[in-house]
């Protein structure tokens, strides 16, 4: 989703109100258990985000496997 919403975002030059109420729109189309107690849906995003995270700014990504940072992290 999240880089859908980028996209959405780019296109439309949204502000940041009609950003929040695109977000808030999609929130509520998810399934009931995209943010249950498993995550499944957090979880299939956090590993897209890595994904896109590693390409977009390798440098940084890099540093923060140096450290023993991961999106990962942010589950919880």
């Amino acid at each position: 989703m999240i880089p859908i919403l980028d996209a959405i975002m780019k296109q439309a030059e949204c502000t940041e109100e009609k950003a929040f109420w695109l977000l808030i729109s999609l929130i509520t189309l998810l399934p009931s258990d995209w943010f249950g107690e498993k995550q499944a849906g957090v979880t299939g995003e956090v590993e897209v985000m890595k994904t896109v995270f590693k390409r977009s700014l390798p440098v940084l990504s890099t540093k923060m496997i140096s450290l023993g940072v991961s999106a990962d992290d942010f589950l919880h």
